[in-house]
């Protein structure tokens, strides 16, 4: 599973897991293309310039007014938490190209929506024909609505597989 940007690196993973892999699931996060390299779009490229202090990206939640933060993470301690907990990347990350491998888009895949700025991933997600769940939640709902997000998942990583033909999960 990749969240937000950790998107366009899931069919390189599971291609490098092989058959430990059973499912791919994007949770809010970028689409890459089925095939060929994943570059970064214009629109993010300038928002990344924005936030480069001397070749590092400032931490994501900083990008945003805290007002914005605020009706992300509305308690005070899970936002001080979360932000001690982000890094810092380097501005090149974002300039590599991710190469997508051949046939990544045969495994189990699904897409689950957290939030609106992500209706463009989701709309590429339905036309592969991948189930797709869309809550009414925000990008940050795995620390701020975590049951709802756990189950969301569930339902969509058994719609993904029975999609692929496979069977349930174990119970645990």
């Amino acid at each position: 599973m990749g969240h937000s940007g950790a998107g366009v690196g899931l069919p390189v993973i599971s291609a490098k897991l092989g058959d430990r892999c059973s499912s791919v699931i994007f949770m809010d996060a970028v689409v890459p293309p089925t095939s060929g390299a994943h570059r970064t779009s214009t629109n993010l490229i300038q928002l990344l310039d924005q936030q480069n202090v001397d070749g590092v990206l400032r931490r994501w939640l900083e990008w945003w007014p805290d007002e914005v933060v605020r009706g992300l993470v509305p308690d005070l301690e899970q936002r001080s938490l979360l932000l001690d907990d982000m890094p810092r990347l380097p501005r090149a990350f974002y300039d590599e190209e991710v190469v997508m491998p051949d046939q990544w888009t045969s495994r189990a895949i699904g897409y689950l929506q957290l939030s609106p700025a992500y209706d463009a991933d989701r709309k590429e997600a339905m036309d592969c024909n991948w189930p797709t769940i869309s809550l009414n939640a925000n990008h940050l709902s795995t620390l701020t609505a975590p049951d709802e997000v756990l189950t969301a998942l569930q339902e969509l990583v058994e719609a993904s597989r029975r999609r692929n033909g496979e069977r349930r999960l174990p119970a645990h």
